[in-house]
Parts: structure tokens; C-alpha cells; sequence
């Protein structure tokens, strides 16, 4: 979690098991997005549909460049 969002939104999650909500999710950019319960499954669609006509060689080449960078990042980082 802490790559996605604030350390300090981490930490008071965390520590105070407080729930949230995709508004809030999207706010400390744990998510890109929320959409309401009603229109999710309308959503996921839509994306799934727009993911399939894109080149999955690029999808490849993202995900490694993506795992090397984590990689490289989480061994230059102070553990505190």
C-alpha cells in the first residue's frame, strides 16, 4: 500500500483500521477510479473491452519495466 498511496494514509489506515470508501480510495490515489455499486459491472466491461484491442506485447513490456522499477525502488529505500 505504500506505493500507492501517502505513507502517512498508510499509517493511519493501518493503525486505526478506519474504513473508506473508492471516494477516499481515489482521493489518496489507492485507486484511478470509483464508480458506484449500480454501474461497476457496466465499467469493468467497458475497460476489459477497451484493454482487448490494445497490443499485449505492450502490456508485456509494461509489466517487466513496471517489476524492475519496483525492484530497483524498494532496494534504494530506507525500511523505517
Amino acid at each position: 500500500m505504500l506505493d500507492a498511496c501517502s505513507y502517512r494514509d498508510a499509517k493511519w489506515y493501518a493503525l486505526t483500521g478506519e474504513p473508506f470508501d473508492g471516494k477516499r480510495a481515489t482521493q489518496m490515489r489507492l485507486v484511478n477510479f470509483a464508480v458506484p455499486r449500480a454501474k461497476l459491472l457496466e465499467e469493468t466491461v467497458k475497460l476489459a473491452k477497451m484493454l482487448l484491442e490494445k497490443n499485449p506485447q505492450v502490456y508485456k513490456s509494461v509489466k517487466e519495466s513496471c517489476t524492475t522499477c519496483a525492484a530497483w525502488m524498494s532496494s534504494r529505500r530506507p525500511i523505517t
